[in-house]
């Protein structure tokens, strides 16, 4: 299993409004620098995404399983997706943003 980041250009409103996007990133060095970060995780084998969650706000993110038991959020993006595979001996890669 496979843990990255990935973004999708926003085209709407900065900031989050009731129909659009819970979080826009800005990030000045991306080539799309207005953005949704999506965290995601990959199975080799079937080279396909199974598991994707849509950034939002830090307050709303820190609401979510996991990030009240003291864990960083990346940690607890892990768990959160990868609790099925819990027991299957799965090994899961990841840069230093899921530490």
């Amino acid at each position: 299993l496979v843990a990255d980041e990935s973004t999708t250009r926003w085209y709407g409103l900065e900031s989050w409004h009731p129909n659009g996007c819970p979080h826009v990133t800005k990030i000045p060095r991306k080539p799309e620098n207005k953005s949704i970060e999506i965290r995601t995780v990959a199975e080799g084998q079937s080279e396909m995404c199974i598991f994707m969650e849509v950034q939002r706000g830090k307050a709303a993110m820190a609401n979510l399983e996991f990030c009240q038991t003291g864990r960083n959020a990346g940690t607890a993006f892990i768990l959160r997706a990868t609790q099925r595979f819990r027991s299957t001996g799965a090994v899961v890669l990841g840069d230093g943003a899921f530490s």
